[in-house]
């Protein structure tokens, strides 16, 4: 898959897991192929099941970090594209995430390039990077966009920010008001 430019290295990289219109639909299609066949495919069925429970997992850690009921926390997700240079929300991770921390009782926002206001997926859409973080008590960086790899924040204290995608270099946004948890 790293040698598939429309895939290529820089997409395999750790993060709130995968989507989009193929893969996920590729590999659930390839396990039953397999299971019909007699055939046992346990690494693609746990990675499957690995990436379906990913978003409820990763709510609640956000949940935790914050540290305040969950239903008093407003978060901000920083990118809903499911791979950054694409509009393609399709099975994205980050909606997965947002639905995941709605369901909780959490106030959601997002902003993502490719994503105009007012909503996507059915999370409002703010326009600016900056609005995103100043209305947000926690944000998740969740598509590796390249206008998050110089987050700043110039609030009264710095904003903690969940990097899932390891975009962010800790030193470097301390100095611009982010707590950069991975």
């Amino acid at each position: 898959m790293g040698l598939d430019p429309r895939i290529g290295g820089r997409h395999l990289r750790a993060g709130p897991g995968f989507g989009g219109a193929c893969l996920p639909k590729d590999a659930a299609a390839l396990s039953r192929i397999a299971r019909r066949a007699g055939a046992r495919m346990t690494v693609l069925d746990a990675a499957v099941e690995a990436n379906r429970v990913r978003a409820g997992r990763l709510a609640d850690r956000v949940c935790a970090i914050a540290g305040a009921p969950v239903d008093a926390i407003t978060v901000a997700v920083l990118g809903l594209a499911f791979k950054s240079g694409t509009p393609d929300l399709t099975a994205s991770p980050s909606v997965a995430l947002a639905s995941a921390l709605q369901e909780r009782g959490a106030t959601v926002i997002a902003h993502d390039p490719s994503c105009p206001p007012p909503e996507a997926a059915g999370v409002p859409v703010v326009t600016t990077v900056d609005d995103a973080l100043r209305r947000a008590d926690i944000a998740v960086l969740a598509t590796d966009w390249p206008c998050y790899r110089d987050l700043s924040y110039d609030g009264p204290s710095p904003i903690t920010v969940l990097d899932t995608r390891r975009l962010l270099d800790r030193e470097e946004a301390a100095r611009r008001g982010v707590a950069v948890v991975t």
